[in-house]
């Protein structure tokens, strides 16, 4: 105890300086209420931290399944074109598309299978095509001439 409060404690509150004592301002006592404010200050970063961390993973499988389903797309169009080109001009398409026909005929044309690969992607399409196209193959894309 300090010797204004110890004074204060004996005389009366009519002491000036114990008047401005007794009106100071006073700390909030210490005790169990200080640590609940820190975990909670913690818990809260905590949390922060974690929805950070979930939005960084969703935005990274977002763009992984964009990018894959844009290849898909490729892949799909690469073959659709294929498929056309055989079925307008009579010509076997571009490289890296593979056509293979599948035996059953209907009048003059024949059912063809076209496959197209495109970053890993493959996607396969049936469609009447004129009967005869030779070759019924083209070399896959990235192969040596």
């Amino acid at each position: 105890m300090t010797r204004s409060r110890r004074m204060c404690s004996l005389t009366p509150l009519s002491n000036p300086a114990c008047a401005a004592w007794a009106k100071r301002p006073r700390r909030a006592a210490s005790g169990p209420q200080d640590g609940f404010m820190t975990m909670d200050a913690l818990a809260g970063l905590f949390l922060l931290a974690s929805l950070a961390t979930l939005l960084v993973v969703a935005l990274n499988l977002r763009h992984r399944a964009a990018r894959e389903l844009a290849s898909q797309r490729d892949a799909l169009h690469a073959a659709q074109h294929a498929l056309q080109t055989l079925q307008t001009s009579r010509q076997l398409p571009h490289d890296g598309v593979i056509v293979i026909p599948s035996g059953h005929r209907l009048g003059e044309r024949q059912w063809y299978q076209v496959a197209a690969t495109k970053n890993g992607r493959s996607v396969s399409l049936f469609g009447l095509a004129p009967a005869g196209l030779v070759p019924l193959t083209t070399r896959p894309a990235g192969d040596p001439p």
